[in-house]
């Protein structure tokens, strides 16, 4: 019996790292959009300080608002550019936790 899962997992914050000066492609987006759980959504674009990594966040829209008031929103995109840049700092399974949410955060297919 195949107990593999074939569907990905979601989640309501995800992103996708791609070289900076490449951009993400149709490809990545729709990837992307396989991961992520809600229906209305903001998009972020996080670029690392020297610019060799950036990543595209898709964010539910009720949680973007959320943090926007809050202020989360800005500790979120530097929490995420100090990733981007220190490979120290990634995770291998591409899962993070930030303000007692999950971030999927992965690399193009």
């Amino acid at each position: 019996m195949n107990t593999e899962k074939n569907e990905k997992e979601t989640a309501r914050v995800c992103g996708i790292q791609y070289p900076g000066e490449e951009g993400i492609t149709k490809e990545d987006m729709e990837s992307l959009l396989q991961r992520f759980a809600g229906f209305y959504m903001d998009v972020v674009r996080i670029d690392e300080p020297n610019g060799q990594s950036s990543a595209t966040f898709l964010i539910e829209s009720d949680l973007y608002a959320e943090w926007e008031e809050s202020g989360e929103l800005e500790r979120f995109k530097e929490h995420f550019a100090k990733i981007l840049g220190d490979q120290e700092l990634e995770q291998e399974n591409g899962r993070y936790f930030f303000a007692g949410v999950e971030v999927w955060l992965t690399y193009p297919e």
